[in-house]
């Protein structure tokens, strides 16, 4: 016959029940960290994907308290802290996310965003980037964004074209990807798509003057019907009613619709601005030679070009200022310097398309910043031949063009660099 069990005392009874009680509230609390570690993460998640990485990183914190092993958690960190401009912190999570697992694809992606940022050589990030941003990861815009000014920066266009397209798909309020879509687009001389692209950037970022800026010259080349520009215009200039830019859109709008002197009025205000433009001062000028009024309009002819002496429209209306109220000396020397001009662009425009069709020809990129450092464009012209180096390290010519500039500019560190890059 079987013992019976023994029956517990009270005392005993009552420890057990206390071990069972205790061990049900640890539990507890562990699976209420637990909770509140993964919601943490869910909001980080969500901050981060708002652009918001300063909240992203407190969200994530809470959720390091309980899972300080997650890599999810670290990868997010990585990608907060990057754009929070902590780059050690950058770093070290990212090394984390990587040593607990996470995706090798997007810690790659993410190395190399993050080598971009301290300034990495673009070629040597170019490969994971484009991998990045052709998948469906979060930081493809980031990607994105890296690329399209690294391909913008060395003029390749064509290359630039569908990345910006994406960006702005992927990052619809981002103003700097509006800014290069447009960019690209002028660049390719697609005007139509140009437009349709600032119209969209106006309706995606309602209070960007860049934006309304470029559509209202975009509608105004279109020949748009002024009911059309005008609530643009206002806005524009409700923001910044002495802009000189602002002030030539609106003479320009009102020259359409047959006011003249309205426009006369409205250009002498802006004009009156020291930061009046070459092209503003050129059209005050034109307004004058429509009417007959060179002499009138000379000085503002004047002002243009030295204003910006490689703007083509600028030195055409002084030519025409100078053939009817000017000497014969200056409207011939006038006529030489506009022609040359007007060689030099023509030859621009077929660099810009053989370099399109051959953005690895290093040649091509020399003559172009050849043709911008005679007209006074510097730093275009730097910026071209810089280029021109990146495709080719050693391309002796563009060094020899380098020194020769920093000389002239009187930057003998920089001259000595290049002059040792062109030797032999």
């Amino acid at each position: 016959m079987a013992t019976p069990p023994a029956r517990l005392s009270r005392r005993q009874t009552l420890g057990v029940l206390g071990v069972v009680l205790v061990t049900l509230v640890a539990g507890g609390w562990v699976v209420a960290d637990q909770l509140l570690a993964g919601r943490a993460l869910t909001q980080g998640r969500a901050a981060l994907a708002a652009g918001d990485p300063a909240a992203a990183r407190g969200h994530l914190a809470r959720t390091f308290a309980t899972r300080p092993h997650d890599a999810e958690a670290h990868f997010l960190a990585a990608v907060a802290a990057r754009r929070s401009g902590d780059r050690a912190a950058a770093a070290r999570h990212l090394d984390e996310a990587d040593r607990y697992g996470w995706d090798a694809t997007a810690v790659r992606g993410e190395r190399a965003l993050q080598a971009a940022v301290n300034g990495g050589h673009f070629s040597a990030v170019e490969p994971a980037l484009r991998e990045l941003a052709g998948g469906a990861d979060p930081n493809a815009a980031d990607a994105l964004a890296v690329l399209a000014t690294g391909y913008l920066a060395q003029f390749r266009i064509t290359e630039a074209d569908g990345l910006t397209a994406k960006w702005v798909e992927l990052a619809p309020t981002d103003a700097r990807a509006w800014a290069a879509r447009t960019d690209v687009l002028e660049r390719l001389e697609r005007r139509e798509a140009c437009r349709t692209a600032f119209a969209a950037w106006v309706t995606a970022i309602p209070d960007d003057r860049r934006a309304r800026l470029g559509l209202v010259r975009m509608m105004l080349d279109a020949r748009r019907p002024p009911a059309e520009i005008a609530p643009h215009l206002d806005w524009l200039q409700a923001a910044t009613p002495d802009d000189p830019d602002v002030l030539r859109f609106r003479a320009a709008a009102l020259e359409a619709e047959g006011r003249t002197d309205e426009a006369v009025s409205v250009l002498d205000r802006a004009a009156a601005q020291p930061a009046a433009t070459a092209t503003v001062l050129t059209h005050r000028a034109r307004l004058d030679l429509d009417r007959g009024r060179a002499a009138v309009g000379l000085p503002f002819a004047r002002r243009a070009v030295g204003a910006d002496a490689s703007d083509l429209e600028a030195r055409f209306t002084l030519l025409r200022c100078l053939q009817q109220a000017g000497s014969p000396e200056e409207a011939a020397e006038a006529e030489a310097r506009w022609k040359q001009l007007r060689d030099d662009l023509a030859r621009v425009r077929e660099l810009g398309r053989r370099i399109s069709a051959n953005p690895a020809e290093p040649e091509l990129r020399r003559e172009m910043g050849e043709l911008f450092l005679r007209n006074g464009r510097d730093a275009e012209g730097v910026r071209w031949l810089e280029s021109a180096l990146i495709v080719r390290p050693d391309h002796g010519p563009t060094h020899r063009l380098l020194a020769d500039y920093y000389t002239r500019t009187h930057r003998p560190e920089l001259a000595a660099a290049h002059h040792a890059g062109s030797s032999p």
